[in-house]
């Protein structure tokens, strides 16, 4: 036990007297604050560039949006109404409609409801 702390002060002595290894650690001292300050600095910057970024989008969004929906409305509305004209007006029956068709297809379901109910 005697002989670790021997040992242990004549390494400190040693080092406390050599001047190289002051300055070897000043200098790691520096650098390790130097890095942390570029690091701050980094970081700062890159958080601010990604604030302004995200504020740009959403204020392009809200400033351009409403322009670009009005421009694709007229198309949007064209494609609708000639799908629609092409599905269902061209295979709709040239028969004129009744308001009574529905009817009479609603008393089918009823009924056909109703003799499943009493089947079960």
């Amino acid at each position: 036990m005697k002989e670790n702390k021997n040992i242990m002060r004549n390494e400190i002595q040693k080092r406390l007297d050599d001047e190289t290894w002051d300055f070897r650690i000043a200098g790691a001292v520096m650098e390790k604050r130097k890095r942390g300050k570029f690091r701050l600095a980094y970081g700062l910057s890159f958080s601010s560039l990604a604030a302004a970024a995200s504020l740009f989008i959403i204020m392009s969004t809200f400033i351009n949006g409403g322009q670009q929906s009005l421009r694709y409305d007229s198309f949007i509305s064209e494609q609708v109404r000639g799908t629609y004209g092409t599905v269902f007006a061209s295979s709709a029956p040239t028969t004129d409609y009744s308001p009574d068709d529905d009817m009479l297809s609603m008393q089918s379901i009823d009924s056909t409801i109703d003799d499943a109910l009493a089947m079960r």
